[in-house]
């Protein structure tokens, strides 16, 4: 815990080299995932979405992105739990 961030980070490699990865998830929901390669470069990664928007005009529109949101959040979940990230 750094202030009221929650961090958990690991070390990996890939064909761009060693990078640092960490997901950060603070306190008034606010989210980061990176990647931070030796060579200084910074890799922007998926996070978790906080909500769905959705027309209400149109019809079906609320169930495809409830079912969207849900896809989307449990395939991120998945990636984070395997990496030891949540």
């Amino acid at each position: 815990m750094v202030g009221d961030w929650k961090i958990r980070w690991l070390v990996g490699e890939n064909d761009k080299g060693i990078y640092l990865e960490y997901y950060g998830i603070r306190k008034c929901r606010e989210y980061l995932h990176e990647r931070i390669y030796r060579s200084g470069e910074m890799e922007r990664l998926e996070i978790l979405r906080e909500y769905m928007a959705y027309l209400p005009s149109i019809p079906g529109d609320r169930e495809k992105s409830i079912k969207d949101f849900e896809s989307y959040n449990t395939k991120i979940m998945n990636v984070l739990r395997k990496r030891g990230l949540f």
